[in-house]
């Protein structure tokens, strides 16, 4: 393992510092709720080519009657992008790039896409009854779901819990349970030329595989901690990113560069790894945590002492975003915007962006949650409570 730099430079000079009577601009963008009356909506997220999703969860009378769907905004529109009955047919996990959307769905009860009653196993030959499955007819265990072009496939159909779906081009990862006490496995399909690939194979945990452009990263246990396991798909070549006595775990990776959370104390600090090189960004005594990854870019909030404040590192240096008397918290970054929850009454998160400007923009002011924030393509989508039911708000520049 290469030596770990602290490459974080604080400078006094360039750090955007308000108070908490900042102005606010939030006539600079038009908010407008998408999600559905009738449903209670969370875990927004949003892609670079415009597409929003969330999960949907509608109460019924009982459990068959109700529903926990995938949504999507597309071209000022909300559809579901599932349609489910029961809550073991829940849809859970929706995460999205580009095009490709992702989850974890429960196997019994009906779930089918808008445009197919039955679902279409590709790696089976038509010949094979599991080519085309009803899911009234499998295992209750959850499988993983890709969605590309309008067209939904049920990428696993087996007898495990298949989870935390991550996909980017032709590659689909995720964690697959092997029932206690044998932890998880990471697994890898490729859809051209439709193969399986088991990554890992150990008595361990080994969870939360992200992909980027053919490589892989994941957290792995080694039998005294957790530790980051890195494969490229392209060239064959596995390696642990990290070798210390300590945990690191939830990587993200975007461009090759990957970005995690180390507990070499009770408290978490943000590494990154980079051309070989492992680097330490914060500086904090206290915790940092949450980072968020951009074009070797990173975001996250960090503790400083009374009150968790935002950070960012540039590439070369770390500039302190906010310098509040509350908590600033789980920020992110996209196409040189940066956005988060700031909990300007100490009670109630309000959303926040900055674009690079002297000061940022407060995008909400009200007596509810506005909380979790994504952007991308300079808009920002999060969820907000309207009479204590969740919704997902939309921030497009006028």
């Amino acid at each position: 393992m290469s030596k770990c730099k602290n490459m974080a430079k604080y400078s006094a000079a360039a750090a955007l510092l308000w108070a908490v009577t900042l102005n606010v601009h939030a006539e600079e963008y038009t908010i407008r709720r998408i999600s559905l009356d009738e449903f209670s909506n969370r875990l927004p997220a949003i892609s670079d080519t415009g597409r929003i999703i969330w999960q949907a969860y509608k109460l019924g009378v009982s459990d068959e009657s109700s529903t926990i769907e995938v949504h999507i905004h597309v071209n000022g529109e909300t559809r579901s992008l599932t349609i489910t009955e029961g809550n073991a047919a829940a849809s859970l996990e929706p995460r999205i790039r580009d095009d490709v959307i992702t989850w974890s769905a429960g196997a019994v009860g009906l779930m089918v896409s808008e445009q197919n009653s039955i679902l279409v196993n590709p790696h089976f030959p038509e010949d094979d009854p599991r080519h085309g499955v009803d899911f009234g007819a499998v295992s209750g265990d959850r499988e993983i779901m890709v969605w590309r072009n309008d067209d939904t496939h049920r990428v696993t159909s087996d007898g495990y819990d298949d989870a935390n779906p991550s996909a980017d081009g032709n590659l689909v990862v995720w964690q697959r349970g092997r029932r206690w006490p044998f932890g998880w496995e990471i697994m890898l399909y490729d859809t051209v030329p439709m193969q399986f690939t088991q990554l890992t194979t150990n008595l361990f945990y080994d969870k939360g595989p992200r992909v980027h452009k053919g490589q892989v990263v994941w957290y792995g246990f080694d039998g005294a901690n957790y530790q980051i396991q890195f494969y490229d798909h392209q060239t064959g070549d596995r390696r642990q990113i990290t070798d210390s006595s300590y945990d690191n775990m939830v990587p993200i990776i975007e461009d090759g560069i990957i970005v995690w959370e180390g507990y070499p104390t009770l408290n978490a600090d943000i590494y990154m790894w980079r051309a070989g090189e492992t680097l330490k960004l914060g500086d904090n005594v206290d915790e940092d945590k949450n980072p968020r990854l951009w074009k070797g870019q990173v975001v996250w909030q960090g503790f400083d002492g009374d009150y968790f404040q935002i950070y960012h590192f540039d590439g070369t240096n770390t500039t302190q975003l906010t310098n509040t008397r509350y908590d600033n918290t789980h920020p992110d970054i996209r196409d040189g915007v940066i956005t988060w929850m700031g909990f300007v009454d100490n009670f109630e998160p309000e959303i926040f962006v900055w674009t690079g400007g002297p000061d940022p923009v407060r995008l909400t002011n009200n007596d509810h949650h506005d909380q979790f924030p994504r952007t991308a393509g300079g808009r920002v989508v999060w969820e907000g409570r309207v009479d204590g039911v969740p919704h997902i708000f939309l921030a497009e520049p006028r």
